[in-house]
């Protein structure tokens, strides 16, 4: 029995040593797998893989070799053929001048002749100070400071246009050396006290004019405070009352005019039609200037609600709406060739009476075609008569009319493109047009800074762009954003032509390690 017992636990034993070494022997091999495993790896850890990790790739060009890109604008547009059209008047009035005479050649869009408008130009002023007034008021409220002063600046410039076109070109005919201490009105009258009246006047009003012109070429919105715009405002006040009365006593002196042999009633007529239309000119600016005024003296102090900014942005909106109403009544007293060709007949002439739908001129066309297209109404200011464009990449062309008021069927401004000669395009299809826009001058004949508006980082505190570091780190440079073209911007302050700077920033943040 005992001989059995030391039997039963050598066995015992033995089994338990061999579990055991079995244990160490998988734990031996386990080891081994996952050194083979570094090797294979090539000892990388997590860590080492944190550091190889690769920074983000950008591409970065010299600013004057992106602001030297033409800004080209790609619009669909549709052929139109152009045989024969027959023009018929849109106003009623006095005939005030023809350009063109029978067997002269035209172009889509070309004025042929007008109906006089002094009160149609002085109605688009009118409209035009009343949407600077409007824009003033929805700048106050919402805070915008620069864009306020940028407003108010404009409206002194456009008064003083409007005074020195109203002198120079619209009065300055009745004077003997007019801008000269001796000038002097060439017309004899019944009222010598008021003669002299308006020769000292013209002779003050010189001075006021070539001082006021200084002032104009140094405005700087960015530079003006409330007391300076102040000043500004009330000179050009002044200056707009001094040339109201000089244009009351000179339509006053005309008013008198009789015909004599060197002077007929039709050029009597003319003379007080200058003057109407240049007293309503001044008469609407200092309107204008007044709304500015208003605006100004009221800007500061005013708490912004939701409900003010949505009713002076309807107040805007009514007051282009009032812009574009003048522009399509005064673009009525104008009568355009709506073809390119020449003139087979022309009915009327200077000092021709004309009603409503009368047909006053035809055209026969000479077989050529003509391009519909529409572009967006910010768009508008880069586009000009005689841009050139680029046709489905093979023919050239230039844009020849655009509409002076934006399409109610596509909320678009229509644009009218005359190709090349020899260019074959089929009536009625569709074509890819490029338009080529020229880059933009300074008054200094500087170049216009525009960069890709993914360059731009905008936020509510500021505008940056980013340049690279020497460590290859992305840094600011602070910018101030103007008006968008398309999909660029332009640059007004911040940088300068030879600066390096990342074109595409979106998604990248300052600080950020990045490769070129």
């Amino acid at each position: 029995m005992n001989t059995l017992k030391n039997i039963l636990r050598k066995v015992r034993n033995t089994l338990f040593i061999n579990k055991k070494r079995g244990i160490i022997s998988s734990i031996f091999i386990i080891l081994a797998l996952i050194v083979l495993g570094r090797i294979i790896s090539g000892g990388n850890t997590p860590q080492d893989a944190q550091v190889q990790k690769t920074n983000p790739k950008v591409e970065v060009a010299r600013v004057y070799d992106i602001a030297s890109q033409n800004l080209s604008l790609p619009v669909i547009g549709t052929v139109e053929s152009q045989s024969e059209a027959t023009i018929r008047t849109e106003a009623t009035g006095e005939i005030s001048a023809t350009y063109k005479k029978i067997g002269d050649s035209v172009y889509s869009g070309e004025k042929i002749a007008e109906i006089k408008n002094a009160s149609q130009r002085a109605d688009l002023l009118r409209a035009q100070g009343i949407l600077d007034g409007a824009r003033a008021n929805l700048s106050k409220i919402e805070g915008n400071s620069t864009e306020n002063v940028s407003l108010i600046l404009n409206s002194v410039r456009n008064s003083f246009i409007a005074a020195d076109d109203a002198v120079r070109s619209k009065t300055d005919q009745f004077f003997e050396k007019p801008d000269t201490s001796q000038a002097k009105i060439i017309f004899l009258f019944d009222d010598p006290i008021l003669r002299e009246s308006i020769n000292r006047q013209r002779v003050q009003i010189e001075f006021i004019l070539n001082d006021w012109s200084q002032e104009i070429n140094t405005l700087n919105s960015g530079t003006k405070n409330s007391q300076e715009l102040s000043a500004i405002l009330l000179n050009a006040k002044t200056n707009l009352e001094t040339i109201q009365n000089y244009l009351n006593d000179v339509a006053s002196a005309v008013n008198t005019f009789e015909p004599i042999n060197t002077i007929s009633q039709t050029t009597i007529d003319r003379y007080r039609g200058d003057v109407s239309s240049a007293r309503s000119s001044v008469n609407a600016s200092y309107t204008s200037l007044l709304n500015s005024y208003n605006s100004l003296s009221s800007q500061i102090g005013l708490d912004t609600k939701g409900q003010d900014v949505l009713s002076a942005e309807a107040q805007v909106t009514q007051a282009r709406a009032g812009v574009l109403s003048a522009q399509a009544q005064l673009e009525k007293t104008i009568v355009r060739s709506p073809i390119s060709g020449k003139i087979n007949s022309i009915s009327i002439q200077r000092g021709d009476f004309v009603s409503n739908f009368q047909e006053v001129v035809q055209i026969v066309g000479n077989g050529e075609i003509e391009i519909v297209a529409y572009i967006n109404e910010e768009d508008r200011d880069t586009v000009q008569v005689g841009t050139e464009v680029s046709i489905d990449g093979k023919y050239k062309g230039k844009v020849a009319r655009i509409a002076p008021a934006i399409n109610s069927a596509t909320q678009k401004i229509e644009i009218r493109i005359i190709p090349d000669v020899g260019t074959k395009l089929s009536d009625g299809s569709s074509v890819s047009i490029v338009i080529i826009r020229e880059l933009e001058k300074t008054e200094s004949d500087s170049l216009v800074i525009t960069v890709p508006i993914a360059a731009v980082r905008i936020s509510a505190e500021e505008s940056y762009v980013f340049k690279i570091t020497d460590e290859g780190t992305l840094e600011k440079i602070i910018v101030k954003t103007g008006r968008v073209l398309g999909d660029r911007v332009i640059i007004e302050e911040g940088l300068d032509l030879e600066e390096i700077i990342v074109i595409d920033a979106r998604g990248r943040k300052a600080g950020e390690e990045v490769t070129i």
